[in-house]
């Protein structure tokens, strides 16, 4: 999965990028915080609204809640240290 997760940042940067491969702070902030943060909340909504009352959360509920809290926590700390951390996780 860490393997994963890294391609897939750098594909995904790599295709939201522009070909002049400029982009002012404003703009990389936006693709960081409204696309790549946001890219597993219809997911995520999907597992909440499929539990009922009661019940506690699915592994993937978890998983992904857990995904999107640590990569908030890499965003606001700078993404200094991306890769690294999904070396915790396993």
């Amino acid at each position: 999965m860490q393997i994963t997760i890294v391609v897939n940042l750098y594909g995904f940067f790599y295709h939201a990028i522009p070909d002049e491969g400029v982009l002012s702070l404003e703009e990389l902030h936006h693709i960081v915080r409204d696309i790549w943060l946001t890219r597993f909340d219809d997911e995520l909504e999907s597992e909440r609204s499929a539990r009922r009352k009661g019940r506690p959360k699915s592994t993937k509920e978890m998983k992904l809640e857990e995904l999107n809290l640590r990569e908030a926590e890499i965003y606001r700390t700078g993404m200094g240290t991306y890769p690294n951390s999904f070396r915790k996780l396993h």
